[in-house]
């Protein structure tokens, strides 16, 4: 997590960082899709929240705007992603084990 704190401050590691972002959020909606559809409503808004800021953020380092608020979005949208990972993988389990 500091990590990621640390990268959001240099514009060109920020800029990759969005990027992550965007294609996390929309690869976590299609794993929800092929895993476990009764958490597909979490993941869509989830999804485009990181599809939305992740593209504001991208932008914003581009043009070298301040972007604090969106830097605390991105790091509690990248903690959502990952739990919403952990749901994804205990589903994969289950259907594993069933």
């Amino acid at each position: 997590m500091w990590e990621l704190d640390r990268a959001l401050e240099d514009d060109t590691r920020a800029a990759s960082l969005f990027a992550w972002l965007g294609a996390a959020g929309a690869f976590t909606w299609l794993a929800s899709i092929v895993v476990a559809d009764s958490l597909l409503p979490i993941t869509t808004i989830t999804a485009l929240g990181a599809l939305v800021f992740g593209f504001v953020g991208w932008r914003a380092t581009k043009h070298g705007n301040p972007r604090e608020a969106t830097n605390f979005v991105a790091t509690a949208l990248a903690v959502v992603l990952a739990v919403l990972w952990l749901f994804l993988l205990g589903s994969l389990l289950l259907r594993l084990v069933s």
